[in-house]
């Protein structure tokens, strides 16, 4: 609806409720932006904390064993009688299995978690029945003092050459305690490569 004015111009003049219509209008755009922009935050979140890698977890053999081919070296970390039982890595009676080529270095680091002395060793299959003092099975396999073991906390390694095929365990050396089942298996083969697994009860 145009009017003229005094000076001959004319002008538009809007009624009243199409004010209301544009700001209402206008309003509604600027909801709609805001409720897209935080709909595309949530979902943005949402995939991120369900990301799989950032939720990923090592095996056994990746915690416990480290492989160096070029020298044919295997390093296993044993932590022994963790949770107050007699166990390595929270494995006894045989619930994890370590297997290594013949001839291949073999170096351990036992560290005791429990609170008495304790120690680590490879030993005939046949030590973990038997309530005598372990022997090892390979020249240098036992930490020092075996028999007696080492303190709460403490920590000792020893390395030795798996040069006898054969079927073996890694045990505590104190008495009584591979009895109680503080072993696994130690298995020397004519495999390739080292492996280590693992069995749940």
């Amino acid at each position: 609806m145009f009017n003229k004015s005094n000076s001959g111009h004319s002008t538009l003049k809007i009624p009243q409720w199409s004010h209301i219509s544009i700001t209402v209008t206008l309003l509604s755009l600027a909801l709609t932006g805001c409720a897209s922009h935080n709909s595309t935050s949530k979902t943005g979140t949402k995939t991120s904390q369900s990301s799989p890698s950032s939720h990923s977890t090592g095996s056994p053999a990746s915690k416990w064993m480290t492989v160096d081919s070029s020298t044919h070296t295997v390093t296993l970390k044993m932590n022994g009688a963790m949770n107050g039982r007699l166990n390595f890595n929270g494995y006894a009676n045989g619930f994890m299995t370590i297997t290594v080529p013949v001839n291949w270095h073999v170096h351990v680091q036992f560290v005791n978690k429990g609170q008495l002395h304790n120690s680590a060793m490879i030993a005939p299959i046949a030590a973990v029945k038997k309530k005598t003092p372990p022997k090892p099975a390979f020249s240098g396999a036992a930490i020092k003092n075996a028999s007696k073991g080492i303190p709460s906390g403490a920590s000792a390694s020893f390395s030795f050459i798996a040069n006898k095929p054969g079927k073996y365990a890694i045990m505590s050396g104190v008495t009584g305690y591979g009895t109680s089942g503080m072993w696994d298996h130690f298995n020397v083969s004519s495999v390739k490569s080292p492996s280590l697994t693992v069995k749940n009860g």
